[in-house]
């Protein structure tokens, strides 16, 4: 079975607000396969590190989707929202300031067999994050990328 991944990019406002406006204020990718910490964790670490600024959501799953690390990777894709069938859950989170913007990253062990699919897309994905978005399934990425 594939170590499934789901990537969540949210753009707030400096008042934590999500923001409002022309881009994507929340976007979701998927990553199929390799999903742990070691492989799509250091991929996402390292793109951000590489990025002296980023201005939306939108300019971040662009760029993810671009990136291709060798021939068996299959790549990032855009989805909808969280898959059902995750082992990890990475939050990037841009939060907008006046002159600079600040990026985060997190991920989060999920337990997929605990999540409820409903016809609510509002609600699923209220659910999902009050679940697993917590600090007791917080990945240490720092620890699991080095050792």
């Amino acid at each position: 079975m594939s170590t499934r991944a789901t990537i969540r990019i949210i753009e707030k406002d400096k008042d934590g607000e999500v923001v409002l406006g022309k881009v994507y204020r929340e976007v979701w990718l998927y990553h199929h396969c390799d999903g742990y910490p070691k492989h799509v964790g250091k991929i996402l670490r390292e793109y951000l590190k590489s990025k002296f600024s980023i201005d939306s959501a939108n300019e971040v799953a662009t760029d993810i989707i671009r990136i291709r690390d060798d021939e068996k990777f299959d790549g990032f894709e855009l989805t909808t929202r969280q898959h059902g069938d995750v082992d990890y859950t990475y939050v990037i989170t841009i939060e907008r300031e006046r002159f600079r913007n600040t990026t985060t990253l997190k991920c989060y062990k999920t337990d997929w067999t605990k999540l409820k699919f409903t016809a609510d897309f509002k609600k699923d994905t209220e659910d999902f994050v009050s679940t697993f978005e917590s600090p007791e399934n917080l990945i240490d990425l720092d620890k699991e990328i080095d050792e």
